[in-house]
C-alpha cells in the first residue's frame, strides 16, 4: 500500500461518499495568530491510499511523526497509530480526519506518515514551515 496525495487544509468536508470538498487546501505555511509558542493548532487532512490488489478486504495502519529539520522527532503528533481497511474490489480509499499539531518553535518541520510499517514500510513526507508571525 502507498499513500498516493495527502495534504492539510483549513476545513474538508464529505459531501457522499468519495466526494470531498476542501477549503484552503495544501497548508504548508502559517504562523501563530498571538506569535506565541508553542503553537498547537488542529488541522483536518485528506489522503488517497493506493494498494496494488483488490481482491480481499485487507487492514492497514498508518503512523504519523512530527520531524524538526535536524531530523529529530519532536512536538506532536509523536507516534500517533490509525489503522482501517482497503473493502474488497477497491484499489484506491480516501481518508480524512484530523492531526493535532504541537510546533515547539518557529522552524521547518515535516509530517512523516509511514503506512503499513510492519508488512512493507512506504513513507510519505510532507514539509510545514513555522513562523513567528501572524496567520494560520
Amino acid at each position: 500500500m502507498e499513500i498516493q496525495t495527502f495534504f492539510l487544509a483549513l476545513e474538508v468536508r464529505q459531501r457522499g461518499p468519495g466526494d470531498y470538498t476542501a477549503v484552503t487546501a495544501c497548508i504548508s505555511q502559517f504562523s501563530p495568530p498571538d506569535g506565541e509558542f508553542p503553537l498547537q493548532v488542529r488541522l483536518p487532512y485528506l489522503m488517497l491510499l493506493r494498494r496494488s490488489s483488490q481482491e480481499q478486504t485487507e487492514t492497514f495502519t498508518l503512523r504519523f511523526d512530527l520531524i524538526d529539520e535536524d531530523g529529530r522527532l519532536i512536538g506532536a503528533p509523536s507516534n500517533v497509530q490509525a489503522s482501517g481497511s482497503f473493502p474488497a474490489d477497491h484499489k484506491s480509499l480516501l481518508l480524512s480526519g484530523h492531526i493535532f499539531f504541537v510546533f515547539p518553535l518557529p522552524g521547518c518541520y515535516r509530517l512523516d506518515i509511514t503506512a503499513d510499517e510492519e508488512v512493507s514500510a512506504h513513507l510519505y513526507s510532507y514539509d510545514l514551515e513555522i513562523g513567528a508571525g501572524s496567520s494560520v
